[in-house]
């Protein structure tokens, strides 16, 4: 009970501190959201209708009084009103969150599919040529950025192979392209990580007592040396997620996926702060939640961590 004690006090520090830094980084960006709003680039608008609107969004109050009335709004669940559709700023968020969240969960289908199969079978038949073919991969994986990926993906597949649409969202053929453009980027990753895992597990005492007790090659893989191997992963998979949720914007502006990212970049071009704020914001908290839910299972992985912590 302690422990959740001091989680939840950690979150919540977390969260304010967030919006702290959320809201000042976006009171100095460059630009002016009222001139942007009142398009005084194409229509020649008065000082009266500038100062107006100013009075009309808050912008003549200090800046600490602004703060704090956006926190307080945002502890009733209200995120203000973008600039520019008018739209309540969480109904904007969380009409492009399912897709985003869809575009994560396939690349990570990806990840897995490529690299588990791949980076165990490098660790089991160690100096092989798969072994070989998994460390080349894994190289061009970290060299190779994803935005360059993807254009090279819609060249080959879209473009020259005519095979899959190169953008925009309807059908499963659509996420095709970006989900393996994220899921190869990371499946580059845990590759290595993996096999070096299990390398270190195949290396543990345990190993060779099962083995010893005449158990299968099968489940002394699987009970014990994949079980062990699990908590780098595991580790680097909570760090991860939280990028590949971030990494999605550049993606989705390639592809034109309408995602939450595509709504962020967009809403940055056009100074629509509120947006960007309940953006910094949400995605802070879903990275929080996912880290907590991967600290949580450790203990799934590794029981013995719990009973280590009672005695």
């Amino acid at each position: 009970m302690k422990n959740v004690g001091s989680r939840f006090l950690e979150f919540v520090l977390f969260l304010l501190v967030l919006s702290f830094i959320s809201f000042a980084f976006i009171k100095l960006a460059p630009g002016d959201p009222v001139m942007g709003m009142l398009k005084a680039d194409e229509v020649v608008v008065t000082e009266e209708q500038v100062d107006k609107l100013r009075e009309e969004l808050g912008f003549d109050k200090p800046i600490y009084l602004q703060y704090i009335n956006w926190m307080l709004a945002f502890f009733q669940f209200d995120l203000g009103y973008s600039y520019m559709t008018k739209q309540p700023v969480i109904e904007e968020l969380f009409s492009r969150l399912p897709s985003t969240l869809t575009l994560t969960a396939t690349s990570l289908v990806v990840m897995i599919v490529v690299a588990f199969p791949l980076g165990s079978l490098a660790a089991i038949y160690r100096n092989s040529w798969i072994d070989h073919v998994s460390r080349l991969f894994a190289l061009l994986g970290a060299s190779i950025p994803s935005f360059w990926l993807g254009l090279l993906l819609i060249h080959l597949v879209a473009v020259q192979l005519d095979l899959l649409p190169s953008m925009g969202m309807g059908t499963w053929k659509h996420l095709l392209l970006p989900s393996v453009t994220l899921g190869l980027a990371m499946a580059a990753v845990y590759v290595r990580i993996l096999r070096s895992s299990l390398l270190d597990s195949f290396g543990q005492d345990f190993i060779r007592a099962a083995k010893a007790r005449g158990l299968s090659r099968k489940r002394v893989f699987f009970h014990h040396a994949f079980r062990h191997s699990l908590l780098p992963v595991l580790t680097i998979f909570g760090v991860s997620l939280g990028s590949l949720l971030g990494g999605t914007v550049i993606i989705e502006v390639l592809f034109a996926y309408p995602g939450i990212g595509k709504l962020v970049v967009d809403a940055i071009l056009k100074r629509d702060y509120p947006i960007i704020q309940g953006y910094i914001f949400i995605m802070g908290i879903l990275v929080t939640v996912i880290n907590l839910g991967v600290d949580a299972s450790y203990h799934l992985v590794h029981p013995e961590l719990k009973r280590g912590k009672r005695r």
